[in-house]
């Protein structure tokens, strides 16, 4: 670890460092509860640091503490968890800066009207969390903005090493320093992605075990056949069957992965490791959807009950709905996982998203493609093992899942491009190698190219935002948006000032380090002086 720490470019840090900058601005950029069931994520961490009482499905209604601090913070004029029209935050806040209460002030957590649906999650995410707010003196002592805002910081950490691993993974699949700073890059790329590092939820600490995954599986694959490894692994594997639902995709993957070790080793130290993941992971993970299966009946239990009054009188069935159904799912993952940023479909902000969404689909799927058709054939099954399969994985579960939903009611029910996160670090492995590929003696530029499409899709992104959260060009000027950015913001002006401005320096500065390298490794032209 120590050596791959110091082999690190500098390109690499910059670009973590530009990824904390950004996602410092959106935690006070994006008004709180706007970002996708943050209230309910908050509610149960704020539950859970006055102790362990795990919430069950359907049983967990919202504390009147949380309920009532939506009000507060903007998000609706009733306690609500659902308001998907929300309007600008036009009108100074209610409260002041100092006189924001607390969630206790507020009610505590004595149970509201309003349903919690995250008793259906297992509880590593929001246990861990709660630990550490008590390391912070607990939700009651601290304004309930600042809260909110600590645990879309907490989240932010849990995303940082994110761009290293991608890069470090890699590296480790045999790509050159371009194609792997291109894959540290490539984790700015996503607007969508980064704002949601500055939100309350569970799917970063999904995120970051995957990627760590994703890494250990590159060392199992090019020769690592070490306990440690197998140890790091399953645990790893276990931590993530504790996060999330989507973890189940995990012995689909890591089992296959130790058969190809096996047989391109011929070690029988992979059938030992191999074991040792899976027992760990058992032990550590997997143990809760067998305790899902004896109390519920199922592995995964729903988190709400559908209202009657949305199913259809015959289900959806045909070729023509499932069409229908793929038409649909593509472009609502493609615009929520790109950018959206918790902007209504109905909302012409929300259009461009859908086309560019799409074209990002479009474009990662030809450089992974692209990636592996020109890997070379020892080198082709290892990376689509550790890269692509994870992808495939979550996409099918996810198209299988969300047809359930689909074919009886007919709506686009869980619809969203985040849950695609956890394979974020092998496509963007794959598609740095596909554009190192493409580019061939140029390919020293794939990082500026990354580089500079990410900034400007993240400027592209900002502007929607802009103008639905806060009403630019809505009866609100860029002043009116400065002045309530800052007024609704939980810390004080200067603070506020200096988390909005930092990606511009931090984007001067990883620019910088991005076009020095590639410069430094222009390759030297015949007949020059040694």
């Amino acid at each position: 670890m120590r050596t791959a720490l110091a082999a690190t470019p500098r390109a690499v840090w910059a670009v973590t460092a530009l990824f904390a900058a950004l996602v410092l601005a959106y935690s006070v950029l994006m008004p709180q509860y706007r970002q996708p069931d943050e209230p309910a994520h908050v509610d149960v961490v704020v539950h859970l640091q006055n102790g362990w009482d795990l919430p069950r499905p359907l049983e967990r209604f919202l504390g009147r503490g949380v309920a009532e601090s939506t009000v507060l913070a903007g998000y609706a004029e009733q306690p609500d968890t659902n308001a998907r029209g929300n309007a600008p935050l036009l009108e100074p806040p209610p409260l002041a800066r100092g006189e924001r209460p607390g969630f206790d002030a507020l009610g505590g957590d004595e149970p509201s009207a309003l349903l919690n649906q995250m008793g259906q999650h297992p509880p590593l995410y929001y246990v861990g969390a709660a630990a550490a707010m008590r390391g912070t003196g607990g939700a009651d002592t601290h304004a309930f903005d600042r809260t909110v805002l600590a645990l879309r910081l907490l989240s932010g950490a849990l995303l940082l090493p994110v761009p290293w691993l991608a890069w470090w993974t890699a590296r480790r699949l045999g790509a050159g320093t371009a194609a792997a700073v291109a894959a540290a890059c490539a984790v700015l790329a996503v607007p969508r992605f980064v704002s949601l590092a500055a939100a309350v939820n569970n799917d970063s600490l999904l995120v970051l075990l995957f990627a760590v995954a994703t890494a250990l599986s590159a060392r199992v694959l090019t020769g690592d056949r070490s306990l440690g490894t197998a140890v790091a692994l399953g645990t790893v594997a276990g931590a993530a069957l504790l996060t999330k639902g989507l973890a189940l995709v995990l012995p689909l993957w890591l089992g296959p992965l130790y058969l190809l070790a096996l047989w391109r080793d011929r070690d029988r130290r992979h059938v030992r490791n191999g074991l040792v993941v899976a027992g760990l992971a058992g032990a550590l993970g997997g143990w809760w959807y067998v305790r899902n299966l004896a109390l519920y009946g199922t592995v995964q239990p729903a988190g709400v009950r559908l209202p009657e009054a949305i199913y259809l009188d015959e289900p959806l069935s045909g070729g023509g709905a499932v069409l229908d159904y793929l038409a649909l799912f593509a472009s609502r993952l493609a615009a929520t996982g790109w950018y959206n940023h918790s902007i209504p479909d109905d909302d012409p902000a929300a259009r461009p998203a859908v086309w560019l969404g799409l074209v990002a689909v479009a474009a990662t799927v030809a450089l992974a493609a692209v990636g592996l058709a020109r890997s070379r054939p020892a080198d082709r099954l290892v990376r689509a093992t550790v890269c692509a399969v994870p992808a495939v994985l979550v996409l099918g579960m996810l198209l299988v899942v969300m047809w359930e939903a689909y074919h009886l009611t007919g709506r686009p029910i869980g619809m969203q491009g985040r849950y695609l996160y956890p394979a974020f670090v092998g496509l963007a492995v794959l598609c740095s190698l596909g554009g190192a590929a493409l580019l061939g003696r140029r390919a020293r530029w794939l990082p500026v190219a990354v580089l500079g499409a990410a900034l400007a899709g993240t400027i592209a992104s900002v502007g929607p935002l802009l103008a639905w959260h806060w009403g630019l060009g809505r009866g609100a000027g860029p002043v009116d948006v400065v002045g309530s950015v800052l007024a609704w913001s939980p810390v004080p002006v200067p603070l506020t000032a200096v988390l909005l401005l930092l990606p511009l320096g931090a984007a001067a500065v990883t620019g910088h380090a991005v076009v020095r390298d590639a410069v430094r490794t222009a390759p030297v032209p015949a007949g020059a002086a040694a």
